[in-house]
């Protein structure tokens, strides 16, 4: 295959989350000129274009995102130059507003978010920046339908930075990072 140019997102951004909805691609979050962004964008791959999403009550970057029983949710992150934060937000249905969701039970930047073959979702380790231990061995379940957090168990270490994924006997790779 060939790549090809498409349209630019109307704000540069790093730090960002990237997730495909049933309504476009959508980008949360993220930081520019070293502030922290509550804006997000749809794209529309048939036409190529990006446009102006929902505000996130939050600005964050470096947060977990997956979208769980239809719906996306964001969860932790940080401000930028701050610490991690607890904040979980809910993208509704017709992608005009996002709903504080219940909050994590440890502010963490950089965890990991996937969606399970159950319909729930896991959030895998992070980093909490100001504790000990910085990188974090905590898991949780969340289900969207409950709007609820079920910790689970431990991972044999601390990570951040780390990948994740949902492999089809319904278990989750979690490799690399930081420990």
């Amino acid at each position: 295959g060939t790549w090809s140019a498409t349209g630019s997102l109307t704000q540069p951004r790093i730090g960002f989350a990237l997730n495909t909805t049933e309504f476009g691609v959508v980008v949360s979050g993220g930081a520019a000129n070293n502030k922290g962004l509550n804006s997000t964008e749809i794209y529309d791959s048939t036409l190529g274009t990006w446009r102006v999403g929902p505000k996130l009550g939050d600005r964050r970057l470096y947060h977990a995102s997956a979208v769980i029983q239809g719906v996306l949710v964001v969860a932790g992150g940080k401000l930028a130059n701050v610490a991690p934060v607890t904040a979980v937000e809910r993208l509704n249905a017709t992608a005009t507003a996002w709903t504080a969701a219940t909050s994590l039970d440890v502010a963490r930047t950089g965890a990991l978010f996937v969606s399970l073959q159950s319909g729930r979702g896991l959030l895998i380790g992070g980093n909490n920046q100001v504790g000990t231990p910085e990188y974090l061995d905590l898991a949780a379940v969340y289900d969207a339908s409950q709007d609820t957090w079920t910790p689970i168990g431990s991972l044999s270490k601390g990570r951040y930075g780390h990948s994740a994924v949902a492999l089809s006997d319904g278990s989750v790779l979690v490799m690399g990072g930081r420990s």
